[in-house]
């Protein structure tokens, strides 16, 4: 039951912050409506190929892959699957004393199943 009362639970807390009275289903509407927003720019983005696939030379660099996944309840479905993956170069990855190394530059790359 408390998945479904998120909205009612932030006009409260908006309430006890601001003393405004703030309607949880006018909360849901601009959440769904911001979530549109970005939505749309993310497939923009990807329409005018701002995500850019490595270059021919970078193939054969040695590079580094992280991945992790996690379980999340989706609202008024079922469970749904993400993973997250990091990508970076050996050469990204700078020694800064003997026990330790610093990360320069990675690339991040999520996948949610639907």
């Amino acid at each position: 039951m408390e998945l479904y009362l998120v909205f009612s639970k932030a006009s409260q807390v908006l309430h006890t912050l601001t003393a405004c009275q703030v309607n949880a289903k006018q909360i849901e509407r601009i959440c769904h409506q911001y979530g549109l927003w970005i939505e749309d720019e993310d497939n923009q983005m990807i329409e005018d190929h701002l995500y850019k696939e490595y270059e021919a030379k970078k193939t054969n660099v040695l590079h580094y892959v992280s991945v992790d996944g996690a379980m999340y309840l989706t609202r008024g479905e079922s469970w749904k699957e993400n993973k997250l993956g990091r990508i970076h170069q050996a050469e990204n990855l700078i020694q800064t004393c003997q026990s330790r190394s610093l990360l320069i530059n990675s690339d991040y790359i999520i996948h949610l199943s639907w």
